[in-house]
């Protein structure tokens, strides 16, 4: 029997983070990164699939390869690691080199870039990570994009298929796993829209699951669900923006010749820094200034996003900055403001319509605007002026 940890979709770099200063996602993405470690070495696991989007991209730092490879080294290569790119942007999938490409040489991780089959741990890996579309788009000089995205599911499962075949040719008696990187129907995001509405290549779950492979581990979905009695989503190991909602962890799971009994998997869920989104209003109040209308409640140790909806004077006079510092000061990690002004909407000119041209609609505005009668004619002249400009 082998006993496998499954996780995906860890993003390092997500939130602009560029270092581990107070405030900023990389050190949380690290600590995250230890605690998966740590429940590999808690469980005993003899082999770990990582399904991808490792890193957030476009661009990888350095102090991100190192928040990715730090709690690696705690293993010292004793417990195999494969691990598949994820899509274009997240690891750079669409390079020559991805983003994982370097790190085949850390003790005890294999990269998968292209299909493939791996042995590992008493396990045959069939590894099916994300491929730009972009060439079987110019194949089909652009055309229909659903009907494209609908070719690229059926040569993805073609390859599914190979890929078991040559599993069972190379390792027979080995339990086979499809570690891919791909959107699965019937599905849904974490905020509980059905994946089957995404514009990219879907996987039809039913034909998936008819392929044979005694496990299907499936990342690229941040939502941890069961598929069919062998297959899941292993989810994202942590929130990483304020949509998503629910449990983030990582699965747990034993598989021998007989295949995996998945309705025995262990979902062990990872504590991660709680989004908070705060719906406030402005107010001015005597002695103390424009503030907040409410409290913002137990936003300790938590990314915070206050969406303040406002009139352009209270907007004008808010100090917001110190609505930030005042968050911080009650145990806020982290704070965003996104003001909203409402603005009052202009009543439209009486009598103004499709029979009315361009001067006499500027000649209704001045008299509906109650423009002062001495600066009329210098906007009659620019008008003119505009107009004469706009027919050259």
């Amino acid at each position: 029997m082998t006993r496998l940890l499954a996780c995906g979709d860890r993003q390092i770099g997500s939130g602009g983070s560029f270092d581990r200063q107070p405030g900023d996602r990389l050190a949380d993405q690290e600590q995250n990164g230890h605690r998966i470690i740590h429940l590999a070495v808690e469980h005993g696991v003899d082999l770990i699939l990582d399904g991808g989007d490792v890193f957030e991209g476009p661009t990888i730092t350095p102090e991100q390869l190192d928040a990715y490879i730090l709690p690696l080294e705690r293993l010292e290569g004793r417990v195999p690691i494969i691990v598949t790119p994820g899509n274009g942007k997240h690891d750079l999938a669409m390079r020559a080199v991805n983003a994982l490409a370097p790190l085949r040489h850390v003790p005890g991780l294999t990269v998968a870039s292209t299909p493939q089959v791996i042995a590992a741990a008493g396990v045959a890996v069939a590894c099916l990570p994300w491929v730009h579309p972009g060439r079987l788009v110019a194949a089909q000089n652009g055309g229909d994009r659903d009907e494209v995205h609908a070719l690229a599911a059926e040569l993805l499962l073609e390859i599914a298929r190979g890929l078991l075949a040559e599993s069972r040719a190379d390792y027979p008696g080995l339990p086979a796993v499809l570690l891919a990187h791909w959107a699965i129907s019937g599905a849904s995001f974490p905020y509980g829209l059905p994946v089957d509405g995404a514009r990219e290549p879907i996987l039809p779950a039913s034909e998936l699951e008819t392929i044979g492979f005694d496990m299907v581990v499936a990342a690229h979905i941040h939502k941890p669900q069961m598929l069919w009695p062998t297959g899941l989503y292993v989810g994202s190991p942590m929130a990483h923006n304020f949509g998503e909602t629910g449990e983030h962890g990582v699965w747990i799971v034993d598989i021998n010749e007989h295949g995996a009994n998945i309705a025995d998997a262990l979902f062990v869920p990872i504590e991660s820094r709680r989004f908070v989104t705060l719906d406030r209003e402005l107010a001015e109040i005597p002695g103390v200034g424009v503030c907040l209308t409410e409290p913002p409640g137990d936003v300790r140790d938590a990314f915070v996003k206050v969406r303040i909806t406002t009139t352009p004077e209270l907007a004008r006079r808010a100090d917001f900055p110190q609505i930030r510092n005042d968050l911080l000061t009650v145990g806020a990690y982290n704070v965003w403001i996104e003001p909203t002004i409402e603005r009052d909407v202009r009543a439209r000119v009486e009598g103004m319509d499709e029979s009315v041209d361009d001067r006499q609609a500027l000649d209704m505005w001045m008299d509906a605007q109650a423009v002062p009668a001495e600066r009329h004619e210098a906007l009659r002249a620019l008008h003119e002026g505009y107009l004469a400009e706009v027919a050259a």
